[in-house]
């Protein structure tokens, strides 16, 4: 996935969280790693969304809509 299709460190990324689109707010992390590639924070509401939608082994789309915008499915 290219990094630059994602906004600056510290920025609001919306995520939506499966096909019903529940959606909440994240932030883009350019720091965590140290290639400056962004990690997403996305808080305990995702935790707890891929614990109860996922096991270990699926596969987790991500399809980037914009770069403030991302789905999860």
């Amino acid at each position: 996935m290219d990094a630059q299709l994602f906004g600056e460190h510290d920025s609001k990324i919306t995520i939506e969280l499966g096909d019903k689109a529940k959606t909440i707010e994240g932030r883009i992390n350019r720091t965590a790693n140290n290639n400056k590639t962004p990690r997403i924070m996305a808080g305990e509401t995702y935790t707890e969304w891929v614990h109860k939608n996922y096991k270990e082994g699926d596969t987790l789309t991500v399809t980037v809509i914009n770069n403030t915008t991302i789905r999860l499915t």
